[in-house]
């Protein structure tokens, strides 16, 4: 098992990472549909004919035969056949296999314009059964990503669950890469109302992967009923899904579902593992995406209260810190520089380290307590002083790389 410093500092980046996308969603990265505006050319075949250089066990061709040209370039005139640097040996049901291509042409350095010299990189490739429903999916993806936010989402939503595993992986990630106000407008979309019975089924299907469950638990949240709070409770109070990645997502539905007893279902769930950081990471999540984006649902003050519970466990008090910080909380000053003489707060670097990052913000913002709090550390020792500097200069490296430049007309 990682130890709680490395998976602290892992989350912390990762989290850093993903801030602007929709919380819950799934992960991010590059789907096929934005792989076309990317890609030179696509091209869907079989591939015939593996050889293997004699020389090289490490090199070798295998023919890709053309059967469609998902995406055309002037490269592949007159071509059915590609030969494909590398050994691609087909399995056993070889007439049933195709292969999706996502390549880049590569001009000859002295006649760039010349295609008959050119040469190709297929930098991806997909496994195609022959009943295999990618193509299709594929070339209505990339006009589904030309509509706004829901309409855009609505498509993807329908294969969120696909049994080509491709296809709802790559559905999943067009939701990882949005933003929470699409996903909520598609899920409060009075005239294309998100199924609710639907997104229930899938998360009772024990097919379903757990990195589903956070985003169907969100348009759940959305889109049910007082019977659908009482599946996500029961999700979340089954020993078995508790340490399930989509957890915080389970729980953002239940509280939007049922604001009272969903939040104080979260902070009795905080409490029942104190000392357990992948606990205290789902609440966290859960409290970062009601402040951030739904403090109509719950209060500000609310959710400060449970960030302060956070700050209490050691295991995980340097990322609220953190938050409390980036979100300039300097009336919790006084609250959070407590834990700097706390012991079991203060054996661990990356807690002292976040308190002080926040000592330094809150005394540069002004704050008395703070100032002092700086200048007492800088004091103590040339070490604490060269740590302070750091650490103030890691602060100025977060800030806009316009930052304090005079505005021109």
């Amino acid at each position: 098992m990682l130890s709680r410093a490395v998976l602290s500092a892992f989350a912390t980046v990762a989290l850093a990472a993903v801030a602007s996308a929709c919380p819950f969603c799934g992960a991010q990265g590059q789907t096929l549909a934005g792989e076309v505006s990317q890609a030179d050319f696509i091209v869907l075949g079989v591939m015939k004919n593996p050889k293997q250089d004699p020389a090289d066990f490490t090199r070798g061709t295998t023919e890709l035969h053309i059967e469609t040209k998902i995406k055309d370039n002037p490269f592949l005139n007159g071509k059915t056949v590609l030969s494909v640097p590398r050994v691609i040996k087909p399995g056993p049901n070889e007439k049933e296999v195709r292969y999706m291509l996502f390549c880049q042409v590569i001009p000859d350095d002295a006649d760039s314009k010349n295609m008959a010299k050119a040469k190709f990189d297929a930098y991806r490739g997909e496994q195609v059964a022959a009943d295999s429903k990618l193509p299709d999916y594929l070339a209505k993806a990339i006009e589904a990503r030309k509509k706004s936010g829901p309409e855009r989402l609505r498509y993807f939503f329908d294969y969120l669950t696909d049994s080509d595993l491709v296809i709802s992986t790559d559905a999943l990630m067009e939701f990882g890469n949005t933003e929470y106000a699409d996903v909520r407008a598609l899920a409060t979309d009075a005239k294309h109302p998100l199924p609710a019975d639907k997104i229930a089924a899938w998360l009772k299907d024990k097919n379903t992967p757990s990195s589903k469950y956070g985003l169907l638990g969100l348009l759940l949240g959305h889109a049910g009923t007082a019977k659908h709070a009482e599946l996500l409770r029961a999700m979340i109070d089954d020993k078995d899904n508790q340490f399930n990645s989509g957890l915080d997502g389970i729980f953002a539905g239940l509280i939007l579902l049922d604001n009272d007893k969903g939040w104080k279902r979260l902070l009795e769930f905080s409490k029942e593992q104190p000392a357990e950081f992948n606990t205290q990471f789902t609440v966290l999540k859960v409290f970062r995406f009601f402040h951030d984006y739904r403090p109509d649902v719950i209060p500000t003050a609310t959710v400060l209260d449970g960030m302060k519970h956070l700050v209490g466990l050691p295991d995980i008090a340097d990322m609220p810190i953190e938050d409390l910080r980036k979100w300039k909380r300097w009336d919790l000053t006084d609250f959070v520089l407590q834990f700097d003489a706390v012991p079991t707060h203060n054996k661990f670097g990356i807690v002292r380290r976040a308190i002080l990052r926040f000592a330094i913000q809150a005394a540069d913002a002004g704050n008395a307590k703070a100032k002092a709090f700086v200048a007492a550390t800088v004091a103590k020792s040339a070490d604490d002083a060269d740590k302070v500097k750091f650490l103030r200069e890691l602060l100025e490296d977060e800030k806009p790389k316009d930052a304090g430049k005079p505005k021109t007309e």
